[in-house]
């Protein structure tokens, strides 16, 4: 696996000078990891207390991702790439028996100042209201910018004990990076395995060879750890990571690696014996190695998750995922057909058969195949969406992400073509249902609305009053008899803006949208 944490700017921390300080290392400060290292502490004794810690059972994680992004709705994440990124965690984390699942819908919050300066003050203030409405998750905020490391440059993330919430870039979210994991490690109490060189990595020009006894930390220096584990100099209980199966380190990637999981080093610890640093470690900052995590932080990432399920709550254990089993089935589109010419251009019903094993789906359509311009995205739970207002006449693509909240690992499906013509609405439907209106719409926000429907035989129908992302706002189930129905909604939990209302019955689906005006 190739490492991408990126959690230094490697080209700068070489160079700084012992005169400088640094208050940051992966994102956290002095006071963060002395917390993280009490954590750690109690985890140990949990460890060495009990005895049934592991079993074959699986943990199910439960993530809450807050997509930041501009107060004006730019720039935060696409949702695929936390799906994909989830597939990570799960493949990194599969031998403990842990799998995460996206908890829930995303969280979306546009605020300017959170997205770029999760540190701020403002941004502080919205990453705890999110959290705060979201207890009993991994909460994760996925910015702009994690912060910088002072004289050194951006971090890539990192995990704050205080506030038990973790804040990733968005350029470090993705299938190929090791970042959160790194950074779930600390949510698990994980120290780095160079603990106590975090602020000042080892120099050749400034620290001795062999390396000093304590460690040049400006913080509460601690004895530096030595390579022995059974003799006069064994310390490895209480120094570094406090774990004996992972090697000294003392940062050594930053002056004797080129990026390539290589170490080039020749530095002895303070017993004069050779350090030989753990490269393949999660908790090491050496890159483009086959990473793992040691037995004991397994026993500790167990201890912690153990301690949160149970004695504190900070991940509920009622929170289950809606399918644990793979999604991996192609998508097989049913409507539009492949290059089909529409007469119509409003109201177009997309409808694909259901891919076994999911529970959600992404639908996008755009103009143009890269679906990277203007396209427009609806989430939803079932095998059909509609999509209003295309353009006459116009070529379009449209293709469909399958998912469940452990599995989105299969991707995209195909792209699938159609042209629309000029014509007022798709004549997909409920064969059963002969007329229905939504009224009024437009409607002021707080007032009620109706909708009207004529069926031809009773029929059971699900209510959906859904926004533009696919969220669910209102939902309700009902029997429809014979003739006409009427069925009374209120909008006062419903802002300003466009949302979908539609009918869904085992014999397909049927959408308006309704505008909801101040």
């Amino acid at each position: 696996m190739s490492r991408f944490l990126l959690i230094l700017a490697l080209s700068f921390l070489f160079s700084i000078p012992s005169a400088i300080s640094q208050d940051r290392s992966c994102g956290m400060n002095h006071g963060e990891l002395q917390l993280l290292t009490e954590r750690l502490i109690e985890n140990k004794k949990l460890v060495a207390e009990s005895s049934n810690l592991r079993s074959s059972e699986i943990l199910y994680i439960p993530l809450k991702f807050h997509i930041m992004a501009t107060s004006a709705g730019f720039g935060g994440i696409n949702e695929e790439e936390i799906l994909q990124q989830v597939c990570r965690l799960n493949e990194d984390y599969f031998d403990q028996e842990v799998q995460f699942f996206v908890e829930g819908e995303f969280n979306y919050i546009n605020n300017t100042a959170a997205y770029e300066d999760p540190r701020s003050a403002a941004g502080q203030l919205q990453l705890s209201n999110g959290k705060n409405q979201n207890f009993g998750r991994a909460n994760i905020f996925i910015c702009l910018a994690a912060g910088d490391i002072p004289n050194v440059g951006p971090s890539a993330g990192f995990y704050s004990p205080q506030s038990d919430w973790i804040v990733v870039r968005i350029s470090d979210v993705s299938s190929s990076n090791e970042t959160l994991t790194h950074e779930l490690g600390h949510f698990f109490s994980l120290q780095h395995t160079f603990a106590g060189w975090d602020f000042s990595p080892y120099d050749p020009s400034m620290h001795s060879n062999p390396a000093p006894s304590e460690t040049p930390s400006p913080y509460n220096p601690r004895p530096t750890e030595n390579m022995d584990r059974t003799g006069n100099c064994k310390n490895c209980e209480t120094a570094g990571d406090r774990l004996c199966d992972t090697n000294p380190d003392y940062l050594l990637s930053q002056s004797f690696s080129s990026g390539n999981c290589d170490y080039n080093g020749q530095i002895l610890d303070p017993c004069g014996v050779l350090v030989v640093p753990p490269k393949e470690n999660y908790m090491s900052y050496f890159f483009g190695c086959d990473q793992v995590f040691s037995q004991g932080q397994k026993d500790l990432i167990r201890a912690d998750i153990t301690k949160r399920l149970n004695q504190e709550g900070t991940l509920n254990r009622t929170f289950k995922p809606d399918n644990t089993n793979p999604v991996v089935d192609p998508v097989v589109a049913v409507n539009p057909a492949m290059g089909e010419v529409l007469d119509y251009n409003f109201n177009v019903h997309f409808e694909w058969e259901p891919v076994p094993n999911a529970t959600k789906y992404i639908l996008d359509v755009d103009r143009f195949s890269s679906f990277n311009t203007a396209n427009q995205r609806v989430f939803t739970g079932t095998n059909g969406a509609e999509i209003f207002d295309l353009k006459a006449d116009t070529k379009y693509f449209w293709r469909v992400y399958a998912y469940n909240e452990v599995s989105g690992c299969l991707g995209w499906s195909e792209s699938f073509e159609f042209t629309t013509g000029e014509g007022a609405t798709s004549t997909v439907g409920i064969p059963s249902i002969a007329d229905w209106q939504v009224d009024p719409n437009p409607v002021l926000s707080g007032n009620q609305i109706t909708i009207q429907i004529s069926v031809q035989n009773n029929l059971d129908a699900e209510i959906n009053v859904t926004d533009i992302t696919g969220r669910h706002l209102i939902k309700t189930s009902e029997r429809l008899r014979s003739g006409s129905n009427s069925i009374s909604l209120n909008t006062q939990n419903l802002q300003q803006g466009i949302y979908i209302v539609s009918i869904q019955t085992k014999e397909g689906i049927l959408s308006e949208k309704l505008i909801i005006n101040n």
